[in-house]
């Protein structure tokens, strides 16, 4: 059964994320990136992994400088990964980044991608 849950680009949920290497999944805080028509249209979400980390700043890694009005419990940044996951294994709705965090995380998808 598809979800009928509606969730805007900048939404900062929790879900099961896979692990790069592929070896396995933890549930941690993540940001919805996918546009609301394909969010309508798809049993799938585009996500971007959140990390606590944020004292090792990456190549396309973007720090969240609101994360407390946004729901997360401590400093933290989105990394530079982008995956899908299917709606139905989002567990909660946390927050929302705010316009200039969610502006920057879409600039550093444009420099990860080269578009």
């Amino acid at each position: 059964m598809q979800s009928t849950t509606l969730y805007s680009a900048g939404a900062i949920v929790t879900v099961a994320i896979r692990f790069t290497n592929q070896r396995g999944t933890e549930f941690r805080p993540a940001i919805v990136v996918s546009a609301v028509g394909f969010n309508q249209n798809s049993a799938d979400v585009v996500l971007i992994p959140v990390s606590s980390k944020v004292e090792n700043l990456r190549y396309g890694d973007t720090p969240i400088n609101g994360w407390q009005q946004a729901g997360l419990l401590r400093p933290s940044k989105a990394k530079a990964v982008i995956q899908t996951v299917d709606k139905r294994m989002i567990r909660k709705h946390l927050g929302s980044l705010n316009p200039d965090d969610l502006d920057g995380l879409q600039q550093s998808m444009k420099t990860i991608l080269g578009i």
